[in-house]
């Protein structure tokens, strides 16, 4: 019960005792005492000027000091360098002081402010006050303070850093700091900051040693505005305009180098530079060290970023990327990516490489893309052209990013099920496939296919310089076989060598072709070659359907020159010379032949022919109009000499026996577009030393008189005028003529061969013998009576038909005294 009472009274004593100090240390003398106490400790310590507002003791907070204000750096700077609006510590001297220390649980700072500034030559402003304190002598105290935390709170801290290039400001608010001391010289802490005029957070947990100036902390940004500490990246040549960091960072510093590792999202960044700007989400592991002494270049970083749902624009040739996804490792001065995958103008895209030298970008890329053919006509602006098609390409990219027309590139490509057309086509080019190498000079392509007018194509070649390109190609189908070389200069196409065959034809061209008007290139070409004139017509349809119809063949050696638009075939200036061995047209043969074609900036076209048909002589000139539909022609012919025997031989009457000498001229006039219905004229043939019995007609007619020796008669001269017209050939005068018989024909003859003649025979006396039947007595009794005989020719050329015109009433009597005295005496 005693015990109970003394310790009572104990604990009452301990609070009168206490009462007692809180009067006794709230008397004004003793508070202003302890103030210039305070005041000159603290402007010893930091060599600035300082002030106290007011100093309590309240028994529950301790010693309470408001308004500590201590000045900036020189005597007459009355800046505030640091203002505490309440500073609190409650010091336990019992029973520690009989060890002489004074312990103090924690001390408590609220409302402080704080202007921390970093100096253009990398000094602090309260460097100061560092070494103040560090210059003071260490003098032995005869008690020791043993201080267990400090907490500041509701605090903020302007800070400036006037080191950089462009002074960096942030206002830090809401800080709410504890420190908790360890011996000798350490602190543990755990900070939390709020930045102004931002949604942004700074938490900062761990130690800090403050005699080897060594520090670790885990650090937690929430929403950092990365554009607003960009100055701390150094110069790069780069803007970032956009970008909201979130990171958790184990942080070191020692020795003025601060190191960085941790995890980190930056959500929405935009980067910039020159006409390239990528817009992208990502994350990242990284590892970033800053060196406080090195001026020149105090940051060094390496991060492997993971990049989600990128956009990039402005990129050479591509544009624009959407989509894009993939890893990237970040260093000082070097981004490397592989396999980032998106989308762009072209198509998808897998991208791997590097971009090395911030300052000046270097580009090092490999991009692999199935690229939309149709967009090649946006991208490099070919107006007149349509692309269709997909590409496997492989692009590989290296040069400076700033310079596009400077990059040096290369690559593949497998080209499939493409399309091509242009205004100077007159189809598209189908069903293109081929592989393709390039480079910043150079084009090749090998084993090309292609379709064009239903014609398989198969091609290799080259392409060099695109500034002034320079082509090598061999092209091939079942029609064409030719190998080129040609440069393109000022939009002209200088033709080196353009030479090959075209169905049984083989040529050289060489000369220009302008083709600053696409639609109607113009040419101006020196050709040679060896012509199948069979071929002529697979160049333009309508001259196919003439040639057709005439049987033009043959092959001629030709020198040629061409001016003119490529389709204003019309109005072309071309001049032809050819000669050949032989040429036929419909059939027959000419000899030796010598061609000569010219057209003079018109439509109107002269072709002259000359030439030995069947060791004769021809001459033929044609003109004809090729702007008309039915190209309108007109021909005039001569024919010297030609042996008939020979000529048979290339006509379905070549087991015929007839023979002669042909002579004739023409004049005729038609279209060839329909040459059977347009065609008209005159002319004269002249045969000598002949034998014609052989014809079917002649040959009949022969039959039909009886006349023994026809096949034995000499025909010395066959002459007569025709005339072409309404798909016939007539004449009045046609006239063979021998010493025992004559014979006029006179009628017409059609393009279907039936015949429609009268056939006016003299026959000479005696040639007619010992007739034995009708007909045979009633050919006699008219040669008799008249010497002439006249013969109604029908049918066909193969299959004539014969009959005799009926003869006048006043020769019967002739005929009965003939029948009477001569056949029955």
């Amino acid at each position: 019960m005693k015990k109970k009472i003394l310790l009572i009274l104990l604990v009452l004593a301990v609070i009168f005792i206490t009462f007692i100090i809180v009067a006794y240390l709230n008397k004004p003398l003793i508070l202003r005492k302890v103030k210039t106490v305070f005041l000159e400790q603290i402007q010893s310590y930091t060599g600035r000027t300082a002030a106290i507002g007011k100093i309590d003791y309240n028994f529950l907070k301790g010693v309470i000091i408001n308004d500590l204000e201590i000045t900036g750096k020189s005597t007459d700077d009355k800046a505030t360098f640091l203002l505490i609006k309440e500073l609190a510590f409650n010091p336990v001297i019992f029973p520690f002081i009989l060890k002489k220390n004074i312990l103090v649980p924690s001390i408590n700072i609220s409302g402080l402010n704080a202007d921390i500034v970093r100096l253009k030559d990398g000094d602090w402003n309260f460097s100061d006050i560092v070494k103040t304190f560090n210059s003071k002598p260490q003098t032995k105290s005869n008690f020791s303070f043993t201080i267990l935390k400090v907490k500041i709170a509701d605090s903020q801290v302007q800070f400036q850093d006037n080191s950089l290039a462009s002074p960096f400001s942030k206002k830090l608010k809401d800080i709410n700091l504890t420190l908790k001391p360890y011996l000798p010289t350490g602190a543990k802490f755990d900070l939390k900051v709020n930045i102004e005029d931002a949604d942004s957070k700074v938490a900062l947990s761990g130690k800090i040693n403050f005699l080897s100036k060594q520090a670790s902390a885990v650090i937690n940004l929430d929403n950092l505005l990365i554009h607003e500490y960009l100055a701390y990246f150094g110069d790069i040549p780069f803007d970032i305009k956009d970008g909201k960091l979130s990171a958790k960072l184990a942080c070191d510093y020692n020795n003025e180098l601060l190191h960085l590792e941790g995890s980190n999202s930056i959500y929405g960044i935009n980067v910039t530079q020159d006409n390239l700007e990528i817009k992208s989400d990502l994350s990242s592991k990284l590892e970033i060290d800053y060196d406080f002494k090195n001026q020149e270049k105090p940051l060094n970083y390496e991060a492997l970023i993971d990049i989600s749902n990128a956009k990039a624009s402005g990129v050479p040739y591509l544009k624009e990327i959407d989509e894009l996804n993939g890893k990237l490792k970040l260093s000082l001065d070097k981004l490397i990516f592989d396999e980032a995958s998106g989308k762009s103008l072209w198509g998808p895209l897998v991208l791997s490489g590097s971009l090395e030298n911030f300052q000046n970008p270097e580009l090092d890329v490999k991009i692999n893309s199935n690229i939309d053919l149709t967009k090649l006509k946006e991208v490099f602006g070919l107006k007149d052209m349509e692309f269709e098609g997909n590409s496997d390409t492989e692009l590989t990219v290296k040069g400076p990013l700033s310079s596009p027309v400077n990059l040096d590139f290369k690559g593949h490509a497998n080209i499939s099920k493409a399309k091509f057309n242009t205004s100077y086509l007159p189809e598209a080019i189908n069903d293109i496939q081929t592989a393709i190498d390039f480079d910043k000079n150079k084009i090749s392509w090998r084993d090309l296919k292609a379709n064009f007018q239903q014609v398989l194509y198969t091609s290799n070649g080259s392409l060099e310089n695109f500034l002034k390109p320079y082509v090598k190609l061999a092209l091939s189908s079942n029609k064409l076989n030719l190998e080129s070389e040609f440069g393109i200069t000022n939009k002209t196409v200088n033709i080196a060598k353009l030479a090959g065959a075209f169905f049984n034809s083989k040529f050289d061209i060489k000369g220009d072709v302008d083709i600053s008007n696409t639609n109607n290139l113009l040419l101006d070409l020196l050709c040679n070659g060896d012509i199948d004139l069979a071929d002529l017509g697979n160049i333009n349809k309508n001259i196919k359907d003439a040639l057709d119809k005439i049987k033009l063949s043959g092959i001629i050696n030709t020198q040629a020159t061409l001016n003119g638009g490529l389709k204003d075939y019309t109005n072309w200036k071309l001049s032809l010379n050819g000669t050949s061995k032989a040429i036929s047209i419909y059939g027959l043969k000419i000899n030796n032949a010598i061609l000569n074609y010219s057209q003079a900036n018109s439509p109107i076209a002269n072709v002259e022919l000359i030439g030995n048909p069947y060791t004769g002589e021809l001459a033929i000139k044609n003109q004809f109009d090729l702007s008309k539909a039915d190209m309108p022609f007109i021909i005039k012919m001569d024919l010297n000499g030609v042996d008939i025997s020979l000529l048979k031989n290339d006509t379905p009457i070549k087991e015929k026996e007839i023979s002669g000498k042909f002579f004739g001229n023409a004049s005729l006039k038609g279209s060839y577009n329909d040459i059977k219905n347009s065609l008209n004229g005159f002319g004269n043939i002249h045969i000598e030393e002949g034998n014609l019995w052989q014809l079917e007609m002649l040959k009949g007619l022969g039959q039909f008189l009886l006349i023994p020796e026809f096949q034995k008669i000499n025909f010395k001269e066959a002459e007569g005028d025709f005339v072409i017209e309404n798909n016939k050939v007539s004449t009045e005068d046609f006239l063979l003529s021998s010493d025992p018989l004559n014979i006029l024909l006179e009628g017409d003859i059609d393009f279907g061969g039936n015949i429609n003649f009268k056939a006016t025979a003299q026959v000479a006396e005696g040639l007619i013998k010992s007739p034995t039947d009708l007909q045979g007595i009633f050919t006699s009794i008219l040669s008799q009576s008249t010497n002439a005989i006249t013969i109604k020719l029908t049918g066909t050329v193969k299959d004539p038909k014969y009959k005799i015109i009926p003869i006048p009433g006043q020769i019967f009597k002739k005929a009965k005294d003939f029948i009477f005295e001569e056949i029955l005496p």
